[in-house]
């Protein structure tokens, strides 16, 4: 997901042009927000979080310089 700033912006922009979707949009990024904090991931899709668990797996400790 994008920045706070950046969807309380937009969230703005809806709410003057339509009130009503400016409501839809800011409870569907809530609902977003608290399905990922549910599970614990930083991603806005499945397979952004499958990607970067496919990632995190493939990696490596490294030493230190």
């Amino acid at each position: 997901m994008c920045s706070s700033v950046i969807q309380e912006t937009w969230i703005s922009h809806f709410t003057q042009a339509d009130p009503e979707y400016g409501r839809r949009v800011k409870e569907g990024l809530e609902a977003v927000k608290r399905e990922m904090d549910a599970a614990g991931k930083h991603t806005s899709t499945a397979s952004a979080d499958e990607a970067l668990d496919k990632a995190q797996g493939m990696g490596h400790k490294s030493d230190r310089y």
